[in-house]
């Protein structure tokens, strides 16, 4: 556990956690600790939180004064409170709907008095969405100090190394959309690397099953090493720069369907207007549907934009002269509808 060193659990949660009276109990939020551990845990990997829980046990965690002949304590000290953020987020948002009642033997009631009343649902749906979007954020902010960690050269703390030879980094850095940047040149989703963590089996499968048929398997293979190496060539980073809206339009269209509203951004949304409160309304399956459809709809379209300019290689490469394909050839006047 990444908490409660010499029992100061609750001046830890206290720390992180500003909006929690310092009487809270942390043994009330042990159990739940565990839920928000392994949420952090599946995105970076269990080896970068071994790192982390390893230094937090360790005698050199906070040290009183800074050691000058290890720097790397400090870092580490950051390390463990970027993950530990979002691990209470998560544990405090499991815990707060059951603390909200009291169990008795008479079943759950809810405490009264003159000076404290319960608060309104409508508050409590508020603060459950607001801790659900900080630990959100807290997640993206951990995966920004990873990220900025591997250009460190040399990096003592050793955080670099550990996170880019982790499992979770090596899956990324093998698709040919590996970074938020590469998806947000397609698609915006707010500059969160937490998204693109969860689309990355919508992102393999449509590497695996849309785009590697399109290459020859000495194509895909040199293409994948040279991004490992980062060392694209101009030729391939073109075909690179093709493939990745593709890939984008259809993990996305995938991703509609199958992963949960929470999991994107800010979910998925019809704006709405009351004459009481202005709010937004999840959407309804059918609209999913439709727009699952939409995006794959572009996504298509791309992967037949990338074909042709595989083609066009192909031809050019064999000395043979590049014809377009028209249209045209493709129309049949017995069909009313002609789709490109």
């Amino acid at each position: 556990m990444l908490f409660n060193k010499s029992n100061t659990g609750a001046a830890e949660l206290k720390e992180l956690l500003g909006f929690i009276y310092r009487s809270s109990k942390f043994e009330n939020l042990i159990s739940y600790i565990s839920f928000g551990e392994r949420e952090v845990r599946k995105i970076i990997g269990k080896e970068v939180f071994s790192l982390a829980e390893n230094h937090y046990k360790s005698e050199h965690y906070r040290l009183t004064e800074p050691d000058p002949e290890h720097p790397e304590y400090t870092v580490l000290d950051e390390f463990v409170i970027k993950i530990q953020l979002p691990c209470a987020l998560h544990s405090y948002r499991r815990y707060a709907p059951s603390n909200d009642v009291t169990h008795s033997d008479k079943g759950r009631q809810i405490f009264v008095s003159e000076d404290e009343k319960p608060a309104f649902e409508w508050m409590i749906d508020k603060d459950d969405k607001n801790l659900l979007d900080l630990a959100h954020e807290a997640v993206d902010l951990l995966l920004d100090f990873l990220g900025e960690r591997l250009s460190d050269d040399p990096d003592s703390s050793g955080i670099g190394a550990v996170w880019g030879g982790s499992e979770a980094y090596k899956t990324l850095k093998g698709l040919f959309v590996s970074s938020v940047s590469q998806f947000e040149e397609t698609f915006f989703v707010n500059g969160s690397n937490r998204v693109l963590f969860a689309l990355i089996p919508s992102l393999r499968e449509c590497q695996d099953n849309e785009i590697r048929p399109c290459l020859t398997q000495e194509k895909y293979d040199t293409i994948k090493e040279q991004m490992l190496d980062r060392d694209l060539s101009a030729e391939n980073t073109e075909i690179v720069n093709r493939i990745r809206p593709a890939m984008v339009y259809l993990s996305l269209s995938r991703a509609v369907k199958r992963l949960a509203i929470e999991v994107l951004p800010n979910g998925l949304f019809l704006n709405l207007v009351s004459s009481v409160i202005q709010g937004k309304t999840p959407t309804t399956a059918t609209d999913r549907i439709e727009l699952s459809k939409l995006l794959e709809q572009e996504g298509r379209r791309e992967l037949r934009k990338l074909t042709e300019y595989l083609r066009k290689l192909s031809q050019e490469a064999s000395g043979e002269s590049y014809t377009p394909v028209d249209p045209l050839e493709r129309m049949d006047s017995t069909q009313k509808y002609f789709r490109p």
